[in-house]
Formats: C-alpha cells, structure tokens, sequence
C-alpha cells in the first residue's frame, strides 16, 4: 500500500489508518531521523534568514555538541551540506531533500487536523514519522487534496516544490504593542508542553487578542473578552500580525464576496486561511482561483445563498462559504478581465 493509498483512505475513514500505516513505517525511518532533522533545520532558518552553526544545530535538534559535530561530518561526506561565510548552508542536493521533508512534514500536519480532525498538538510526531516516506508525486497529490494551503497548523509556511514560501510580517508577541490589536500567526511546535499549555490558553493561529498589561515575567491578554495570563516566556513561542483593519495606509480595501451587493462585480483576491479542507479545494474547482472576476446574479429569497457568475458559469454558495472569499471590489466600466496564475 502506498502512502497516497492510505491518505485517501485516511480521508474516507478518518485518522486511525493513516496512524497504523505510520507505527509500522517507526522503525523503519528511524535511523533516517537525525540527519533528516539537521536538514530540516538548516532549510527553515534559511527560509527564516537565520544561519546555523554547530552549536545551534545541537540546540535545534536537542542533542550534544559532539553528536551535531558527527552529525554534520556525515551530511558533508554525503554532499548535503556545506560550510558557507556565516555558518551550514544545504548544496544543490541538500536543499532539494530538504524540501521535501519539509513539504511533507508541514502538508501532513495540514492533513492531520483539516481532515483527519486530529488536535494540533499531536500532529508534529506523527508528521516526524510520515516525512520520510513520502515521495515528490505524493506531496503534489496530497498539496492538490488540501487546495494548496500556504500554512501548515501552527502557521508555519509549507514551500512549494521550489522552496519558495509565503511570506506576511510577523512579529513576537512579547514584544507587540499595549492596547493594539493583533492576530496570531504562529505557535511554535516545540516544545510539545509549552504547545500544550498556549492552546489551553486559547493560543493558536488565527486567534484575534490585545495585550492589555505587561511586567518583566508576565503579559496579560484578552481573547474573546476574556482576560489571560501569559508567562513571558511562553509569550516568546507566539508570533502575531497586525489585524487587517489596522494595517497603516492599506491601499486597497479588501471584503469578503458575501458582502458584493447583487449585480456587483470583484475581484477575488484570495481564500482565506480558515477556509480548508474540503471546502477549500471545492471552490478552487469551481474556478474561485486569485485574479478571476465575479458577479452576483440573484439571491434566495431567505439571503442564505446566491447564485454567482464566474468565469462565464454559474455556481451556487452559501454565504458562509462566500464569507470565506476574499475580494477587491471593482467598477463595472473600468474593470479588465485578467486570468489567475
């Protein structure tokens, strides 16, 4: 059975196949671990403009000096990796393993909670097991199930096959304004208790708060209405953004398709992130791709869905499915037809 097999199955029958599948491949990928892991690491602090040395290495992976030392002689004498000016950089054939591993690793964990609805904070091991086995054909088919997310769950970027990732300015939350609203954009994985403890905190991607107090060893948040005690140092595993609406001199007013007015044209910017799944590769089959035009064409009598024009068909939603539909509003005599990427 291949691993493409027990996705699909997984998705029909939900996560324990996908589980088993996963315990029998343990012993077969663990030895592949290690040296997996440091390539990994290497790649996300490149995609993170950090460097990494020796040192830095053995903190990542949680191992000693000596081993990361070993370690990195290994990858050398396998042509994986090398020493650039400022400290391990992956070659040709090091970066191309590690894209895949993180690809993989990142996609599964997308898998893991949209559609085998496992809790966040149990994913990371079981994509540490599921990487490894993982061919370039499988992630392309596993990425076209999910729509093509951007996002792994703790909001991490998952690369395209290239390597190139999205981006969007996120910053430490121990370090974000008083009283400024702010969206959560990260929660660092590790370690699996500080992971714990922010999601029981309310803590996760996509989560709207605002400190409203701060001292050396604390900051107090409000999700919600509700008041949260935050030591700092967990603080420090939550990166956040600014919310759309206090973006500084934004110069487009973006608004989501279930709030075009009937007869009203848009141009559909994105999908948002909480769209997923499912649901998400739907509406990416229906042609609702970033640069195509759409148009209201009539609505039910009660407003809870309407009939739209895109790409010359027309297709029925929701409104909770086209609140999910970012757009740019545009006029009707200026507007130029374009196609998606």
């Amino acid at each position: 059975m291949t691993q493409t097999s027990v996705v699909i199955l997984a998705t029909l029958f939900g996560s324990a196949m996908l589980i088993l599948f996963l315990w029998h491949q343990r012993h077969q990928t663990t030895r592949r671990r290690r040296p997996d892991d440091a390539l990994k690491a290497i790649l996300t602090a490149d995609l993170e403009d950090r460097v990494v040395g020796s040192a830095e290495l053995a903190g990542l992976l949680g191992i000693g000096l000596d081993t990361a030392i070993q370690l990195i002689e290994q990858l050398y004498a396998s042509g994986l990796v090398c020493w650039g000016d400022g400290g391990l950089e992956l070659t040709n054939s090091g970066r191309q393993t590690a894209i895949r591993l993180l690809r993989a690793h990142r996609l599964t964990e997308r898998f893991l909670v949209d559609e085998a609805r496992m809790s966040i904070e149990r994913v990371h091991r079981v994509a540490d097991r599921a990487e490894h086995a993982m061919t370039e054909a499988e992630l392309a088919e596993l990425n076209e199930q999910l729509g093509h997310p951007d996002w792994d769950p703790h909001g991490d970027p998952i690369p395209n096959a290239h390597g190139a990732v999205a981006h969007v300015d996120r910053y430490a939350l121990d370090g974000w304004p008083l009283k400024r609203r702010a969206i959560i954009t990260h929660v660092e994985d590790e370690p699996p208790d500080a992971l714990r403890r922010l999601l029981a905190k309310g803590l996760r991607p996509g989560t709207s708060l605002e400190i409203i107090s701060r001292s050396d060893d604390y900051l107090t948040v409000v999700i919600a209405s509700k008041k949260v005690e935050l030591p700092a140092a967990l603080a420090r595993q939550v990166h956040v953004r600014a919310c759309d609406a206090d973006v500084a001199k934004a110069p487009i007013a973006h608004q989501n398709l279930a709030e075009l007015e009937r007869g009203g044209r848009a141009r559909i910017v994105r999908l948002d992130e909480a769209c997923r799944g499912f649901t998400r590769r739907r509406l990416l089959d229906l042609g609702i791709t970033p640069g195509a035009f759409v148009q209201v064409e009539m609505t039910n009598a009660g407003g809870s869905a309407r009939v739209y024009k895109i790409r010359d068909t027309l297709i029925a939603l929701r409104r909770e499915q086209a609140g999910q539909i970012i757009i740019q509003k545009e006029s009707l005599t200026n507007a130029v037809e374009i196609t998606a990427p």
